[in-house]
């Protein structure tokens, strides 16, 4: 059980979280908090398969052959696929607008990141690189299948909540259904700070687990919880994204949170390996421009803003 903390100037109020057990409670506690912890040990008991596979493909000494141009081969809103690397401090080739505006221009730390989604495997395979890894394409495969199925599952459940929206329809119809993330983090700044704080651009994130603690999020109602316990084996951490605020015009908002490495110590960093499936809902022309004339409503407060850094 993981005790959170409201920040205020004077005052600290323990808050309990409980994992949900049930899809219904998943599902009222992300309307309640934003956020939850669901119980299913499947996917966090794959992490380690993945990131055990995933390691010899970022050194591989051909790795860059995985390095695809996503904008070429896919036109599905997601401009990068496949095999990436990136650098602590270089700035960022095409920072969005919620970047900019929140100061997020540069890279956060020297990093392999991969993403997969369903089509990825049908360009590989014309290259002839599966076979160079199949255990790793299988992992991360059944592993993508079993987060979106979760997805749709739990959106099912929001249209019950919430049945004016229809969640699981626009994760039907929307251009770019799911993307499952890995990330090998090589952590070799001198400063604690894995990821600044931000909320995903997506539906809802499904933070299957990390190997390493120092995940921090704030609730619906700006209640900052220190430690999600991302390193737990039994349950997945699912949270709302800014395509949910943009849905429904403002009812559910995109959870902010970040990554402060809590084990850094003398300067001695070790790797971090994180899976994350972003689920995607498609948003209408009339609710991305009702978010871009209302950003302004996701300003930070300055205990939420400063947290982390």
């Amino acid at each position: 059980m993981v005790t959170a903390t409201v920040l205020k100037p004077t005052k600290f109020q323990p808050l309990e979280v409980v994992d949900a057990k049930t899809l219904d409670e998943a599902a009222e506690n992300l309307l309640k908090r934003g956020w939850t912890r669901l119980t299913c040990p499947t996917m966090p008991q794959r992490f380690e398969r993945v990131i055990s596979a995933f390691v010899p493909l970022t050194e591989d000494p051909n790795r860059d052959e995985y390095k695809i141009d996503a904008r070429r081969e896919f036109a599905d809103g997601q401009s990068e696929l496949g095999l990436l690397e990136t650098t602590r401090g270089k700035l960022k080739s095409k920072p969005r607008p919620d970047e900019i505006a929140e100061g997020r221009v540069r890279e956060d730390e020297t990093k392999y990141k991969f993403q997969f989604n369903n089509r990825l495997p049908g360009y590989y395979s014309r290259k002839g690189l599966i076979e160079r890894h199949v255990s790793f394409f299988s992992e991360v495969a059944q592993l993508h299948g079993e987060a979106l199925l979760l997805g749709l599952e739990v959106a099912e459940k929001l249209d019950q909540e919430m049945p004016n929206y229809g969640f699981l329809e626009r994760m039907f119809t929307g251009e770019h259904g799911a993307m499952t993330r890995l990330l090998r983090y090589m952590c070799d700044g001198e400063q604690p700070g894995i990821a600044q704080r931000h909320r995903d651009r997506d539906f809802l994130t499904i933070h299957v687990r990390s190997d390493r603690p120092g995940l921090w999020l704030a609730d619906k109602n700006d209640v900052i919880v220190p430690d999600a316990c991302e390193t737990r084996t039994n349950s997945v951490l699912m949270f709302f994204g800014r395509k949910a605020w943009e849905i429904t015009h403002g009812k559910i908002r995109g959870i902010v949170h970040g990554v402060t490495d809590t084990t850094f110590k003398d300067k001695l960093r070790f790797p971090r390996h994180t899976i994350v499936t972003f689920l995607h809902a498609a948003v209408s022309a009339e609710e991305d421009a009702w978010g871009k004339t209302h950003v302004h409503e996701l300003n930070l407060l300055p205990h939420v803003d400063k947290y982390g850094l």
